[in-house]
């Protein structure tokens, strides 16, 4: 199994673009393509550039909710630029996105804790000598062969 792109890859955390994109306009109000370039810097992006479609998808998302505002600029001999910032409900939300990575950030060490765990139980079970029986209730060995007569 190919386990370069799975989620557990940790590669794949699509739900916590929000609060990046939100933490790198807490600083201060800035255009998309240097939110693109700060959220690669993080490392839940794993030193990729994230999506832009992605993200712009999210700041959209966000500005209708009023979580964030947008400006344009215009600027002599260049395309104008979309400046985002964030509202007082964004700020709101951040802070309750703390939160919310607070309690997972605990119910991961937790699970991590149990993880650890079953990964030395499962190597000390390992390393034991196996007991064989001369018959297991099926007639096999109890390593799924024939018993032995």
């Amino acid at each position: 199994m190919e386990l370069h792109n799975c989620p557990c890859s940790g590669k794949t955390l699509a739900r916590f673009v929000q609060p990046a994109v939100m933490a790198v306009l807490a600083a201060e109000p800035i255009h998309g393509y240097l939110i693109l370039r700060r959220l690669s810097g993080m490392r839940i992006f794993c030193g990729q550039r994230p999506d832009p479609t992605g993200v712009y998808r999210v700041l959209k998302a966000m500005e209708q909710e009023g979580l964030v505002r947008s400006t344009v600029e215009a600027t002599d001999n260049r395309p104008a630029k979309r400046c985002f910032a964030l509202t007082a409900s964004g700020r709101k939300c951040l802070a309750r996105w703390g939160g919310t990575l607070q309690d997972y950030e605990e119910s991961i060490s937790d699970l991590l804790t149990i993880i650890t765990h079953a990964r030395r139980t499962r190597r000390s079970v390992a390393k034991k000598p196996t007991r064989r029986t001369s018959e297991c209730s099926r007639g096999t060995g109890c390593c799924g062969s024939a018993s032995p007569k």
